[in-house]
């Protein structure tokens, strides 16, 4: 069999000879060619069209371009291309453009494409290639665009890269790159587009890219990249559009941005941000899209943002999901900045502001702006007191604090403060749990220290904010006790419960929020779980998502438009016990649990 097969080789080798004393092309290049087809299952290709038929000139190869003898282009885009790259391929010293994009070529790219001194244009992007990038690509002095995306690469970027000094265009997303990016991919010079998001890249911004003033894209999402921006980013004067979503960046928004003239599209969300919102941000008057959200911006809204008045229709600024308060917002939005009246500012939700205690009976929360805020204070979720401008509130019974604030010029937020607790309850602790079984849910609690309580009342609610009584038991009154309650009707989805303690003296407190889903079919999926910065819903055509913590307050509400797997940032959530409620676009219902570490 190896003996036939061999013969075989030969005719083909002689065939091919005769062929190219005929078709005068360099024998190789054509071998080359060859050793590419047979190791790529070319009878299989899409349009293998006169590759390697007797009589027909390499010229007239499907893909190929011939010029003085030579192979200077291959473009077999999506051509079923189902093996490896030869190293053979190497030998072809004239090609220009090689374009094997969307095929299914998996194992490395060879080192000996480093010998392809005159090539234009390399993209390999859409398959299954593995291992690292070769350090000899860095020798390709006459490449203009290198096209990685979309494969298995590991390893780092080669520092080599920084001698490619012709390269425009280098796009090498969603991979799984890994280590710090070289400062020496700042020495190439001409570079206009970087494209390296959503790989597994850590470390810093590398100061050195503010020396690649050419810059009209720069893609880094989707990465581990940590530490500040670097002020640099501002000398590129020709940048349009700057992503780094879904880092680990700290520190300030530089205010050299304000440099970034040119800039239409600015992503810097989900990472871990703070500082106040620069003044300069305000400069970038070509700005159609500004996304700041899920960071820890606090401190005042500049009113330069009302400079940005070339927004355009459906895009829009978010600076959601921050630590912003009213400071700022209310001289901003009354007076409709943006003038076309489909341009959105996405303001809400923004962290819990926290409770500040005074001395020993009163609390006090800031929030910004004027005295148009209005305040409502709550006890173990009942309110209180309630008016404008009230800040300040006297504690005069044991239980669970916090506030509600709204304004009525920045309708769509309101913000709620973190939960104080005054300690000294006669109570000191109710454990509660609900089981599952069969229809019914079981209640059971405990009781820790017993003090002139007189009853419990069981409430329900199945939004986890609002909660009915469905029935009582007597107190035991002292000591550490355990109880019992079934609920024989609970609805057939997600249902929530907390006990209230009544003491002899007609005061009251809550226990912590339980649920239990009587659903199997709309139990969410939530990973991580435990959580620290971010969780994943696996759920489709989301339309909202809305966390409660365990004393039945919601903590957050995102908004979608017809998502799948939403993510969700809670890094700055307290530790404890969260639910999650979904709401489909069809109005349905799902939910489910998380702890937050």
């Amino acid at each position: 069999m190896k003996f036939k097969t061999k013969i075989i080789l030969v005719l083909l080798l002689l065939t091919l000879q005769s062929r190219i004393i005929k078709a005068q092309v360099n024998i190789q290049d054509s071998l080359a060619l060859v050793d590419l087809y047979k190791r790529n299952g070319g009878q299989n290709w899409t349009n293998n069209t006169n590759w390697v038929q007797f009589n027909m000139p390499v010229k007239t190869w499907f893909g190929i371009t011939i010029t003085n003898n030579r192979v200077t282009s291959i473009i077999l885009i999506n051509n079923n291309l189902s093996y490896i790259i030869p190293s053979s391929i190497g030998n072809l010293t004239m090609l220009k453009y090689l374009y094997l994009n969307m095929n299914k070529l998996v194992g490395s790219i060879p080192l000996t494409l480093g010998n392809l001194s005159n090539l234009y244009s390399l993209d390999l992007s859409s398959n299954r290639l593995t291992d690292s990038i070769p350090s000899s690509l860095g020798n390709l002095n006459s490449l203009s665009s290198l096209e990685l995306s979309d494969n298995l690469l590991t390893g780092s970027i080669p520092t080599s890269f920084g001698k490619l000094t012709s390269l425009n265009n280098l796009s090498i997303n969603r991979n799984k790159l890994s280590d710090s990016i070289s400062s020496s991919l700042g020495n190439a010079s001409n570079l206009k587009t970087i494209g390296l998001s959503y790989n597994q890249l850590s470390g810093n911004i590398p100061s050195s890219f503010g020396n690649l003033t050419n810059l009209t894209n720069l893609s880094l999402d989707g990465n581990q990249i940590s530490g500040s921006i670097p002020t640099t980013i501002g000398n590129l004067t020709n940048l349009t559009e700057l992503s780094l979503t879904y880092n680990k960046l700290t520190g300030s928004i530089p205010s050299s941005f304000g440099n970034l003239y040119g800039l239409t599209y600015l992503y810097v969300s989900n990472n871990m941000l703070s500082g106040q919102i620069p003044s300069s941000l305000g400069y970038l008057t070509n700005i159609i899209n500004m996304d700041l959200s899920h960071n820890n911006l606090s401190d005042s809204i500049p009113s330069t943002i009302s400079n940005l008045t070339k927004l355009i229709p459906t895009y829009n600024i978010n600076i959601s999901n921050n630590n912003l308060t009213f400071n700022g917002l209310e001289y901003i939005i009354p007076y409709n900045i943006f003038p076309n009246s489909q341009t959105l500012l996405y303001y809400s939700p923004q962290a819990v502001i926290p409770l500040r205690r005074i001395g020993n009976n009163k609390l006090s929360v800031s929030v910004g702006g004027s005295p148009n805020n209005y305040f409502k204070w709550y006890l173990n979720n009942g309110i209180i007191s309630q008016g404008y401008g009230d800040s300040i509130i006297i504690m005069a019974k044991n239980g669970y604090y916090h506030v509600v604030v709204t304004n009525p010029f920045a309708k769509d937020l309101t913000l709620y403060s973190d939960t104080l607790t005054l300690t000294n309850l006669p109570l000191k602790k109710i454990d509660l749990q609900a089981v599952k079984s069969n229809n019914k849910v079981l209640l059971e609690w405990e009781t820790y220290d017993e003090l002139n309580t007189a009853s419990f009342t069981i409430q329900h609610s199945i939004d986890g904010t609002t909660f009915d009584n469905i029935g009582s038991l007597f107190s035991i009154g002292s000591g550490n006790n355990s109880y019992r309650y079934t609920h024989i009707n609970p609805k057939n989805s997600l249902n929530f419960y907390r006990i209230v303690s009544i003491d002899k003296d007609g005061s009251y407190s809550y226990s912590d929020v339980v649920s239990a889903n009587l659903n199997d079919n709309n139990i969410l999926t939530i990973y991580p779980n435990p959580s620290k910065n971010i969780i994943s819903i696996k759920s489709n055509h989301i339309a909202s998502v809305k966390l409660i913590d365990n004393i039945g307050r919601v903590v957050s509400v995102d908004k979608f438009q017809d998502i799948n797997n939403p993510t969700i940032q809670v890094q700055n959530l307290p530790s404890g016990i969260y639910y999650v409620i979904t709401q489909d676009i069809s109005g349905n219902t799902n939910g489910g649990s998380f702890i937050k570490e």
